[in-house]
């Protein structure tokens, strides 16, 4: 009776080891898993970096409020990263830093464009100005002007001074109502599908062909 006891007792302890370190081994990885809050995936923790120091608290927040993200924004709202022990795989942070960048020179490029235009447009409108003006004074045939050559003339003087006409924005009805504004005698007229501007002393149905 004894020994079929002992016999008993040492057959449940073998069919119970084995489960115990398949338990302590899952339970081990699942405590080893990680978040990493710039691409949400769960990571072994050797894998991911904790953030340590304020500066990289900064840099996120700066990264998050230029590329306006919401998400990030508000997981960084409830506290700095340091103390609330942010996690984030070292590609992440570096693809962070590269889109802020990007999106920093795209911002630039474009607020250099637009000061750019901003000098220019006056600049080359007066010089269409000009061109017309004197063009009436010393012609002795009557003028008719093209409005779609002299927009063409316009983008292509914009072109010099480095403005893009893909950046820009030149309206031809724009064109026409400034010049019918500033230059005195001038008027609009239509011919099939083209405008042009002639002056008011002389009209007549001759139109230059656009090109």
């Amino acid at each position: 009776m004894f020994n079929n006891t002992k016999l008993d007792r040492a057959r449940k302890r073998s069919s119970a080891t084995p489960d115990a370190p398949m338990s302590l081994k899952s339970r081990r990885f699942s405590l080893e898993i990680e978040k990493c809050i710039l691409c949400d995936s769960e990571t072994p923790k050797s894998d991911i970096r904790n953030t340590m120091t304020m500066n990289i608290d900064r840099r996120l927040n700066e990264c998050a409020r230029t590329l306006n993200n919401g998400k990030l924004l508000a997981t960084l709202s409830g506290g700095d990263a340091v103390a609330q022990e942010l996690k984030y795989h070292k590609n992440c942070l570096s693809s962070l830093y590269y889109r802020e960048k990007a999106h920093l020179s795209f911002l630039d490029d474009q607020e250099k464009c637009d000061s750019l235009e901003t000098e220019v447009y006056p600049l080359v409108f007066s010089e269409l100005v000009t061109f017309i003006v004197e063009s009436k004074s010393t012609a002795t045939d009557p003028l008719v002007f093209c409005l779609a050559y002299r927009i063409k003339m316009f983008k292509q003087r914009l072109e010099q001074f480095e403005v893009s006409p893909l950046m820009s924005t030149v309206h031809s009805t724009m064109i026409k109502d400034r010049l019918l504004a500033e230059i005195p005698g001038i008027e609009a007229h239509e011919s099939g599908q083209e405008n042009c501007s002639s002056f008011q002393e002389r009209y007549w149905a001759r139109v230059i062909k656009s090109f």
